[in-house]
């Protein structure tokens, strides 16, 4: 007979339980955010409208990941634009991907990352491209920014 096989572990983190979660509107767009980390939800709370009655514009999924045991993220910020993602990286622990087709965020946050940092960068990136048609259409707002 057999002997059990352990686990196999998760490492790109795709069944961590997010149960906290919120919606709110940023302008036009209405956010449905999942999340494990209270600070992430708290700051969302503070950056976007709670108010959501008929919303008209699109709808977005945003899953934001707290790192526990990630390394803190390095001081600069680079984004790659490839197709219809748009991938925000900062340092080694932090990743953040905008699927503009799917109108989804998937992101995984160092634990360096507060809430200011959060609510005056972070935010308002996914914000500004949540709402975009394709990753082209943000490549052409950072090329002209």
């Amino acid at each position: 007979m057999n002997a059990p096989q352990p686990p196999v572990p998760d490492l790109l983190r795709r069944f961590t339980p997010t149960p906290l979660r919120a919606r709110f509107r940023v302008g036009e767009t209405q956010v449905q955010l999942e999340t494990n980390d209270p600070e992430i939800l708290a700051a969302a709370s503070e950056f976007g409208s709670l108010e959501i009655s008929r919303v008209r514009g699109v709808c977005v999924s945003w899953k934001l990941i707290r790192e526990s045991d990630g390394t803190p993220s390095g001081p600069e910020f680079s984004v790659v634009v490839t197709a219809d993602l748009v991938t925000l990286l900062r340092g080694e622990g932090t990743v953040i991907t905008v699927d503009c087709t799917q109108h989804e965020v998937l992101g995984f946050l160092a634990r360096g990352v507060r809430a200011n940092e959060l609510k005056t960068i972070i935010f308002p990136f996914l914000a500004n491209w949540c709402g975009a048609a394709s990753a082209s259409d943000i490549a052409d707002q950072l090329t002209n920014t």
